[in-house]
């Protein structure tokens, strides 16, 4: 492959189905690229989304491409929008709610951070989303963004109180639904290490437990663990290392999927080989 293309795929593990998108066309190897992906039901399509920062040259605005698997070709988004960088600890991940709209939090100014909303359907940046209390929040709280049970989630880092605290958007674009859901500290986990100094960028909520929601799953990126976590009692009911991985750590996560039998277009079986532990 040549230097200046990057490739992706597009997988469906319910059907084990995958297809190879080339990505052509890297202005320079300092060239940030960001992807998410999500599904246009006005067009019954989905859609692979690439922004594209240019981080060598210190142009402060990111251009956004769009891929549409039913079309089989990219295009460029109808507006762009001003950015600094993405924060290092919140990493690139997209966060997708009603499987069109996605978000990552961006640096616009070196001391503020934003929720940004990108629209799948209609490709376009959307009012950014507030933070909870209309808080400016700057890279030393070091946010993480995510989704649970449909809702978007934050974490933030509380230095003076060496906690970490969790906000759910109980109603997504409603600023007054933000809701503290619970806090974090070293004490309550019995973790070996300080993970409160080290970063939220480590956890992930994964999902409810049961169905009264007052127990939730949380994956540690940091000790590959999953950690069940009692919203009652503010405590941890039980953690489990998930050890075998032959796979560098800081490579290993966990996400979830909802199992779909969606055709991927051009697509083909992928062999895979099974890792037990």
């Amino acid at each position: 492959m040549p230097s200046n293309c990057l490739d992706i795929v597009v997988y469906n593990p319910s059907t084990g189905i995958y297809k190879h998108v080339e990505v052509a066309d890297l202005a320079s190897p300092m060239t940030s690229n960001t992807f998410g992906l999500g599904f246009d039901a006005a067009n019954d399509d989905y859609k692979v989304v690439r922004i594209i920062h240019d981080s060598l040259n210190h142009i402060n605005k990111m251009d956004v491409m769009v891929y549409s698997l039913k079309m089989n070709s990219w295009r460029q988004a109808k507006n762009s929008r001003t950015i600094v960088s993405f924060p290092y600890h919140q990493g690139k991940e997209v966060s997708v709610i009603d499987n069109h709209l996605l978000h990552w939090i961006i640096e616009t100014t070196p001391s503020q951070l934003e929720i940004a909303c990108f629209d799948i359907c209609n490709e376009i940046w959307t009012e950014d989303i507030v933070w909870p209390y209309s808080l400016v929040i700057g890279s030393r709280l070091k946010p993480q963004l995510g989704v649970l049970d449909g809702c978007l989630y934050v974490i933030f880092k509380i230095p003076s109180e060496n906690k970490l605290d969790i906000w759910v958007m109980k109603e997504y674009g409603v600023n007054e639904s933000w809701m503290k859901l619970f806090e974090i500290s070293n004490q309550c986990l019995e973790l070996p290490v300080n993970i409160i100094y080290d970063s939220p960028w480590r956890l992930k909520l994964l999902c409810y437990t049961n169905k009264s929601k007052d127990e939730i799953s949380i994956w540690d990126d940091g000790l590959s663990s999953l950690i069940w976590f009692d919203l009652k009692n503010n405590n941890v009911k039980s953690i489990k290392m998930i050890r075998g991985f032959k796979l560098p750590r800081l490579i290993t996560s966990v996400y979830l999927c909802n199992g779909s039998l969606v055709n991927i277009p051009g697509g083909r079986p992928l062999q895979i080989n099974k890792v037990c532990f």
